[in-house]
């Protein structure tokens, strides 16, 4: 399997209420390349790691304590395999099912 070329960081902590609507609209996403979601979890409590085990790429859990919004990002940004990294979070619904190529597309253009 060949790497992504773009990779969803995504944060999450209890987010059980929201992701399932976030990780839907991810997986509508009409573009013309491949992508993967990275999430990483800070010990949620509610069911959300169980959820992310099943939707995403790659699940990274991590303790409570060790949440920052720096270093929780930069870690997801380190295990992801694409060369352009975008970041969600846990509550952002994308709006179209052209929102990741339109938010990239002037990256690849250029």
């Amino acid at each position: 399997m060949s790497a992504p070329f773009v990779s969803i960081v995504l944060p999450t902590r209890n987010g059980l209420a929201t992701l399932p609507s976030v990780l839907d609209a991810i997986a509508r996403q009409q573009t013309d390349f491949s992508f993967e979601i990275v999430a990483v979890d800070s010990s949620s409590t509610d069911g959300t790691p169980d959820l992310l085990r099943s939707r995403v790429d790659r699940f990274i859990n991590i303790p409570v304590d060790a949440f920052d919004h720096g270093s929780t990002r930069n870690l997801g940004i380190q295990q992801a395999g694409g060369e352009l990294v975008v970041l969600l979070v846990q509550d952002a619904v994308p709006s179209s099912e052209s929102w990741l190529a339109a938010l990239t597309a002037p990256l690849i253009g250029d």
